[in-house]
């Protein structure tokens, strides 16, 4: 059975080499911007189960600000002060709007960052993690620098996670220029041909060519960047 994630097809697209990296547990570079998503994504969380969202961001934001003081693998571009006041002014900012956006729409805690399975046949399981299922639609907290970057392939591969045809929404916290947040409906995710679509054009086929050990490089990719892949130091697939 080949296990298979939202992830991991994401990396996949972008760059096969990426994936191959991942799976020999390389170590990643790290930047306050991804740190900034991780936080933000814990700490709403935190907010869903009905902690103190605030007390809760700053205490994880300082373990991070911690763990840079001996991490080797954290990304020199964004080491430094004005980039990690920048980062955590603008993921506190966002969480403020989104929460004060949903004061009254609060999520059922139990159906937070729920893990899912579904067995697509032919040796394929799809696995991930949903942020928030409720209410008849499926929610994906996401931070972003634009919202051109949010994929209807992650949308119908949640709906696909879920059961089938779903409601689903991107709630996008948009961190360039002014920051913003906007909930943004993906109407791909309610057809059964497109989620079809998805798996045999996009799913089976990534999971197959992993199973058989292709990971080309991609230079020519817009991510093939020191500042977007956390991999630019040790990949080989630059230099060929």
């Amino acid at each position: 059975m080949i296990r298979i994630s939202w992830t991991t097809i994401n990396n996949y697209m972008i760059c096969p080499m990426k994936v191959e990296h991942d799976l020999n547990d390389e170590p990643a570079s790290i930047s306050w911007a991804m740190a900034g998503g991780t936080v933000g994504h814990d700490t709403l969380k935190a907010w869903a189960e009905g902690k103190a969202w605030r007390e809760f961001f700053e205490a994880r934001w300082q373990q991070y600000a911690s763990r840079r003081a001996y991490q080797k693998n954290w990304n020199q571009e964004f080491t430094d002060p004005d980039n990690a006041m920048v980062q955590r002014m603008l993921v506190l900012d966002l969480l403020g709007q989104y929460t004060a956006a949903r004061k009254s729409d609060l999520p059922d805690p139990q159906l937070v960052e729920r893990n899912l399975d579904r067995d697509l046949g032919d040796g394929v399981l799809l696995t991930g993690r949903v942020d928030e299922i409720g209410k008849g639609k499926i929610i994906d907290w996401k931070f972003a620098s634009s919202v051109k970057y949010l994929s209807s392939v992650q949308a119908c591969i949640y709906s696909i996670l879920n059961g089938g045809p779903s409601v689903f929404e991107f709630h996008a916290m948009v961190k360039a220029g002014m920051p913003y947040y906007q909930p943004i409906d993906v109407p791909e995710t309610r057809s059964a041909k497109n989620l079809h679509r998805v798996i045999e054009g996009h799913i089976k086929p990534i999971a197959f060519s992993i199973q058989a050990g292709n990971f080309p490089s991609n230079p020519t990719a817009f991510l093939c960047q020191k500042r977007y892949c956390g991999y630019w130091d040790i990949c080989k697939g630059r230099f060929e």
